[in-house]
């Protein structure tokens, strides 16, 4: 009976070693796992980052160059029209230009504010992505029932 006893006790620690090496490569496999999940996050934003950025400067660049284009034409034709109007209203051909640039200035002023209210957010891929990678880490977490 001593030998069947002595049996059974390796038997019982080889089990409780399996368990916890189950257990260990179990956790590295999960840290393993958690790690290249937050680097590929990591490179999702990143990569939006990056390409938010290039958006950006890319309309900078053109705004900037409509807007020289556009305000040397507008100088000019109002330069023009003012030539035509000075021997009719004088004076009052430039304060009329004046209030309708600043009616213009208003109005996109106006709606400037609107378009900043309805931006899109920026990096919602990523922000998305990590809503649902917490919420499908969250119910992996829970307690499963039977």
């Amino acid at each position: 009976m001593t030998n069947e006893s002595d049996a059974a006790q390796p038997s019982e620690a080889t089990e409780t070693a399996a368990v916890k090496a189950g257990l260990i490569g179990s956790l590295s496999q999960f840290g393993s796992a958690l790690g290249e999940a937050l680097d590929t996050r990591a490179q999702l934003a990143a990569l939006e980052l990056g390409e938010q950025t290039q958006r950006i400067e890319r309309r900078v660049v053109l705004l900037l160059v409509l807007a020289i284009g556009a305000g040397f034409t507008l100088l000019a034709l109002q330069a023009l029209l003012v030539v035509l109007l000075w021997d009719r209203f004088g004076a009052q051909s430039l304060a009329v230009l004046a209030g309708l640039w600043i009616l213009v200035c208003l109005i996109v002023g106006w709606r400037l504010s609107l378009l900043a209210q309805r931006s899109i957010r920026p990096f919602g891929a990523t922000l998305d992505t990590l809503r649902r990678d917490r919420e499908l880490l969250a119910a992996s977490l829970r307690p499963r029932r039977p």
